[in-house]
């Protein structure tokens, strides 16, 4: 499981600097710990300078297993310019073109269904893109979350996000 993650991490949060040791014992922790905590994060651009800073927290359940894909967790990225991503650590395929986009369904603390517009990134693992600062808004007052995603040929999945202790002030706090 670390193998599968291990990659993950590095694109997502883009840890390119930090050293794999490191990863790890942040992976083990958070396998260990009953509520999975956000992953704050900061990289620095070798050509530009520029500081990249985000939040990651993966999901308490899986996407189904659904051939060729195995069951696995979701990770959602939240950037410090309000740029978010969900991605499928399973490489399960979103059904969400680029060209058209998709809506996806996110429900807070149990209460009503909200539709967020997204763009699915062709890549691997496969990412969903929403630009909406409403969201982070929503996240930041909600402690969990479940986010239905379109699956390419299997309909929707549904993961659940303990997004307890978001804080946006730690995203701008994060040092490469």
């Amino acid at each position: 499981m670390k193998k599968l993650l291990l990659p993950l991490v590095f694109l997502i949060s883009g840890c390119g600097n930090k050293s794999e040791n490191s990863l790890n014992n942040s992976l083990e922790q958070k396998q260990s710990a009953s509520h999975i905590p956000w992953i704050y994060t900061a990289s620095k651009d070798k050509m530009t300078d520029k500081i990249s800073r985000s939040a990651t927290l993966f999901s308490d359940d899986k996407l189904p297993e659904i051939f060729p894909y195995e069951s696995a967790p979701v990770s959602i990225s939240i950037y410090e310019d309000g740029d978010i991503y969900i991605s499928s650590i399973g490489g399960h395929q979103f059904d969400c073109p680029e060209r058209n986009g998709c809506d996806i369904s996110i429900r807070f603390d149990g209460g009503n269904v909200k539709s967020y517009s997204a763009i699915g990134i062709d890549s691997s693992p496969p990412f969903l893109s929403i630009k909406n600062n409403n969201l982070i808004n929503d996240i930041k007052l909600a402690k969990t979350i479940l986010v239905q995603i379109p699956l390419f040929r299997h309909g929707h999945g549904i993961v659940k996000f303990d997004v307890t202790d978001f804080d946006p002030e730690k995203i701008r706090a994060a040092q490469p």
